[in-house]
């Protein structure tokens, strides 16, 4: 089920990404009703979704293919657990809603992304290259900013607001601001995360090289 609502998800930032809006179906206007969170799908609405999805692995295994979790999905499960040592409230990766997960693996896709904005890869252990061992205060500061910017956009995109209490239920979370009005405790925890990033990669199998 996770993944037909990743692949919804994907399919709504796809639409918005490329012009359409929510309303009633207009293909010419490029309009659906279907920009909507999973759980308000209809059934057959969702049903599309699950059924390639259940199909993945028989037409894998019938290509003599398997299917594993990559080193940077592996990397996502590595720095939740990373942030749950540091906040208790986070609860453990299996046990968290697939929208949060949605959140989770978007988030780890973006970090590589702004890595290399910076001039970095990340690669496999066994690739060439010389590891990062660490980041300057510059580089951190900078990674740490563009990181909370790329969560609060996308929680934005998936319906969350601002409120001082934090609510999965109700999608609202406090630290749902620009990076200047953070606190400075939870700047400092998106901070910590890019300081210990070469080790958290180092844990899945993964290295980060300049390029």
């Amino acid at each position: 089920m996770d993944l037909a609502i990743l692949e919804h998800q994907e399919w709504c930032d796809e639409k918005i990404g490329t012009g359409w809006t929510l309303g009633e179906k207009d293909v010419v206007n490029l309009v659906t009703p279907y920009l909507i969170p999973w759980e308000e799908l209809p059934e057959d609405i969702q049903q599309y979704d699950i059924d390639p999805i259940k199909n993945i692995i028989p037409l894998m295994h019938s290509l003599g293919l398997k299917v594993v979790r990559t080193k940077q999905r592996l990397l996502t499960f590595e720095m939740h657990n990373f942030y749950s040592e540091y906040n208790k409230s986070a609860g453990h990766f299996d046990d968290l809603p697939s929208y949060i997960k949605y959140s989770n693996y978007k988030q780890t896709d973006f970090l590589v992304k702004i890595l290399s904005e910076l001039g970095y890869d990340v690669l496999d252990v066994e690739d060439s290259g010389k590891a990062v061992m660490s980041f300057d205060d510059d580089s951190i500061e900078y990674l740490a900013k563009r990181e909370h910017n790329a969560w609060y956009k996308l929680k934005v995109n998936l319906g969350w607001t601002y409120d001082a209490v934090k609510d999965d239920v109700a999608k609202t979370n406090p630290n749902l601001v620009e990076w200047d009005l953070l606190d400075h405790e939870t700047k400092e925890l998106n901070r910590r995360t890019f300081r210990n990033l070469p080790q958290l990669c180092g844990n899945v199998g993964l290295k980060i090289v300049k390029n």
